[in-house]
């Protein structure tokens, strides 16, 4: 769910995105940089983030693990956007889908690899009392 929609929702995005734009403000490219990164990131990091909850933990982890989610999505997005001049036009937009997979799924993975690794450092610790997690 974490990759293989992505490219749907990061479409998906994108096309709304152009559909409002060519409504109400038909003055900006459709290959503006600023349409590409929330029109792609937002949808993204939301799918992400929606695949990715397990629904536990607290509400307060939940909204941090989305604004994280949010923030990956759209530096990945700015960093794929980016990788292309624009006279390759609309490739654009697909590298901003990958760019946004790509950095909503890292910063997610390094929150459970943290997390875990918390849950395992706690139980050591409580598996052996006389012992500290520094020498566990």
């Amino acid at each position: 769910m974490r990759s293989l929609y992505a490219l749907l929702l990061g479409l998906g995005g994108w096309f709304v995105g152009v559909l409002i734009v060519l409504t109400a403000l038909p003055t900006v490219p459709l290959q503006d940089e600023v349409l590409a990164l929330l029109s792609i990131g937002i949808p993204i990091a939301l799918g992400t983030h929606w695949a990715a909850t397990r629904g536990e933990g607290s509400r307060k982890s939940t909204i941090a693990r989305f604004a994280a989610a949010v923030v990956g999505a759209l530096v990945g997005a700015w960093l794929g956007f980016n990788v292309t001049s624009a006279a390759f036009g609309l490739l654009a937009p697909l590298l901003t889908i990958a760019g946004a997979t790509v950095g909503a799924n890292l910063i997610l993975l390094a929150l459970d690899i943290a997390r875990d690794r918390s849950a395992r450092d706690l139980a050591v610790a409580i598996s052996r009392p006389g012992l500290t997690t520094a020498e566990a």
